[in-house]
């Protein structure tokens, strides 16, 4: 078999590796066990240790890229237009190069891009680059899927993913931490908090069963402070709500347990002194008390704004106004930002009921089809694509309260990347598992 016929991760070949049953060290299901994800056993994969140069150079070129990008936009946040444009480039040049090996499921989002195309409008100024914005990070893990990815090159992606996020962190306590320590009032991190998602869900993954142990522990508690120390609202609610709902959960007691967790955490975040002053004028209330209505409750001019493209959304309530036409309204109106904090209105406001349920098949969908080749293949590729697929409920919970699809350069395109680092894992392992050889590039 050679390389180019491993375009798609839903394609022939890997369907027929399904019968032909992983039993390659990528893949840890069992003789007569392909869809069932079995714990990977310690020593099978090298996913922790190993020289840090050697890391850098079995990693693909693209994906250190990726991530160094990731880091810059990160401790310099002046860089992130920057940043989403370089990534936009060289990934749209890293698909033109590749474009017979690539392996993602690209056919899941053709009548999602079909459609954004098709709203654009020339008149409404911003609209070509709201669309690009949106794209990018799926034009990011469709260039990373092309990529020949072998059992060392993804185990060495999957240090340099984890070392990442190491430094991630560190750039976190150096330039945010100790400002939100200084200044209550301080409202920044929101991005950081988005970015701390992919690391708890990763963290998630390896706990599940992949790999237990205190330093995976200590990264999922560290991802979840966070948006807790930052205090950024909407982050911390999926946050929570990806510590109960991670597909990567099998046991119901877990999943009870970390309930629990959730809500005695969520609990003493909105009773933070923080958040209580960045929710209530008066600086303190209860739940009860978190009512539109209720005069005492912060929404920094949330309200109106939504209520205006709420109002304004219904006159094309089919179609929309077209691509960032949201951004056009909210300045004519004289609204202090143009930034809507609600990516779902600003979603109905731009594209419609259309736009908006054609969206969330197109998530849907690529959520339950990266399930799927993770429940067949394990491995390296489950952790991937596990890790991948669940931040999609995070991201989803994130829509109604900031703008993540527009920063995509601090989650977007790590979801993405690590979405096609698995289907590449996928289709090596495919080809492997039928003895095939795969052409050296």
């Amino acid at each position: 078999m050679q390389e180019s016929q491993l375009n798609n991760p839903g394609s022939s070949d890997i369907k027929t590796s399904r019968k032909a049953n992983m039993s390659t060290s990528a893949n840890s299901s069992g003789p007569g066990q392909p869809d069932t994800p079995v714990p990977r056993q310690r020593g099978s994969l090298r996913i922790w240790g190993g020289n840090f140069a050697e890391t850098i150079r079995g990693a693909p070129w693209f994906v250190r890229f990726v991530l160094l990008v990731f880091l810059l936009c990160t401790a310099v946040p002046s860089l992130g237009t920057a940043g989403w444009l370089v990534l936009t480039a060289v990934s749209l040049l890293r698909m033109g190069q590749r474009g017979k090996y690539i392996r993602f499921p690209v056919s899941i989002y053709v009548p999602w891009i079909i459609y954004v195309v098709f709203r654009y409008d020339m008149n409404i100024a911003g609209g070509f680059q709201f669309i690009v914005q949106t794209l990018f990070p799926l034009f990011t893990g469709i260039a990373v899927s092309s990529e020949r990815m072998s059992v060392h090159s993804a185990e060495c992606c999957f240090r340099l993913i984890r070392t990442t996020f190491v430094g991630f962190l560190l750039i976190y306590v150096v330039e945010v931490l100790p400002v939100t320590i200084r200044d209550i009032s301080f409202s920044g991190g929101a991005t950081m908090s988005q970015s701390a998602i992919i690391l708890q869900s990763m963290s998630i993954v390896l706990l599940s069963g992949f790999e237990k142990g205190a330093f995976n522990l200590v990264l999922l508690m560290m991802a979840l402070l966070v948006p807790a120390i930052s205090a950024t609202r909407g982050p911390m609610a999926a946050s929570l709500a990806l510590l109960v709902m991670h597909p990567a959960w099998q046991s119901v007691r877990v999943r009870m347990l970390m309930t629990c967790i959730a809500v005695a955490a969520g609990f003493l975040f909105f009773t933070s002194e923080r958040v209580q002053k960045k929710t209530f004028v008066s600086g303190s209330g209860s739940v009860d008390e978190l009512k539109w209505e209720n005069p005492d409750v912060l929404l920094n001019g949330r309200q109106r704004m939504w209520d205006d493209l709420l109002q304004e959304s219904h006159k094309r309530m089919k179609f929309g106004h077209g691509a960032n036409a949201d951004a056009k309204f909210l300045i004519a109106a004289g609204h202090p930002t143009w930034l809507a904090h609600n990516d779902w209105l600003r979603m109905y406001f731009n594209y419609g009921g259309v736009g908006v349920i054609l969206f969330a098949i197109t998530l849907v969908w690529q959520y339950v089809h990266a399930l799927r080749f993770a429940r067949i293949f394990g491995g390296l590729q489950a952790i991937f694509l596990l890790t991948g697929a669940g931040c999609f409920i995070p991201f989803a919970i994130d829509m109604f309260a900031e703008n993540i699809i527009i920063t995509g350069q601090y989650f977007g395109a790590l979801q993405y990347l690590i979405l096609g680092l698995g289907y590449a894992g996928c289709a090596h392992a495919a080809a492997h598992a039928q003895g095939e050889k795969i052409t050296a590039l």
